[in-house]
């Protein structure tokens, strides 16, 4: 392999170590303890009675009915609303035994998708879909693809 082709690789194995390193997770748990310290528990007695058990009601109380306004740039058939939105939509509405209805007002109908994330912070609308790339520097966690 020539000297060049190689060079070229350097960063590429580079960005993937980091996108390796910012997508994995830590599960190892560090614990450490003083040398020469033991602990000791006793058990702890109950004198309480026993509690019942009953079964939880079958249809919970969510209070009364609401519908909120969920806005997007995106064409209503648009792979987002119809495989993504809609499905969410219907299991809340489900979860919550139809007390919460998500309407949908696509193409940006409501705002214009760089607007879209103002829009349903001013209360333009309840819910959005918005592109973080219209708003630079507002969302750190995403700054790496603007």
């Amino acid at each position: 392999m020539s000297r060049i082709r190689r060079w070229r690789l350097v960063p590429l194995i580079a960005v993937l170590a980091l996108l390796a390193a910012a997508c994995g997770t830590d599960d190892a748990t560090t614990t450490t303890e003083a040398p020469g310290v033991t602990e000791t528990t006793e058990a702890a007695t109950t004198t309480a009675a026993p509690t019942e058990t009953t079964e939880p009601e079958a249809s919970m109380n969510f209070g009364d009915p609401v519908t909120l306004t969920l806005g997007h740039p995106f064409p209503a058939q648009h792979p987002i609303q119809v495989g993504t939105l809609e499905p969410l939509a219907q299991a809340i509405n489900d979860a919550t035994d139809g007390t919460v209805t998500i309407e949908f007002a696509a193409g940006g109908s409501l705002a214009a998708a760089p607007a879209t994330f103002e829009n349903t912070v001013v209360g333009g609308q309840d819910l959005g879909w918005a592109l973080q790339g219209y708003h630079a520097g507002v969302f750190p966690v995403t700054e790496i693809i603007e």
